[in-house]
């Protein structure tokens, strides 16, 4: 794989396997790091995993936002969290999983974050998680 950047003018990097395009061969590039929102966490990635669901995604049966990295499963640690954030604490070990609910809308209270019209998927919405090692910013 070849190093590309695809940091947009920003200073603060971290390697990631990056695709540029549908069905186009990915590079490991550098990517600039997550922000922690205020209801945020950054979790520190330490295993990710890619599956069909992705390959579907790079070859653009499911539309993602391009460059993208791609990835959905994923486990880590909790390297920073948000202001607001009260329920979780740096170093707390975490999984993620594949639909992230807003965690206030009615659906979600009742226990059904699959069906959150706020919902995000990490690897569709927003860029999948990055090597081992690196950072991934989520909504708490």
């Amino acid at each position: 794989m070849g190093d590309e950047s695809v940091l947009g003018g920003q200073t603060e990097a971290m390697k990631a396997v990056v695709y540029a395009g549908y069905g186009e061969t990915p590079t490991l590039a550098e990517v600039a790091e997550p922000l922690c929102e205020a209801d945020g966490v950054v979790i520190a990635v330490r295993a990710t995993g890619v599956c069909r669901s992705d390959w579907h995604a790079w070859n653009g049966h499911d539309p993602v936002p391009l460059p993208h990295t791609p990835g959905h499963e994923l486990a880590g640690v909790i390297a920073e969290v948000g202001a607001d954030v009260t329920r979780w604490q740096v170093g707390d070990r975490v999984t993620v999983p594949f639909v992230c609910g807003c965690g206030v809308c009615e659906y979600c209270v009742a226990g059904d974050a699959q069906v959150c019209p706020d919902q995000t998927q990490p690897g569709f919405t927003g860029p999948g998680p990055s090597p081992s090692g690196s950072r991934s910013a989520r909504r708490t």
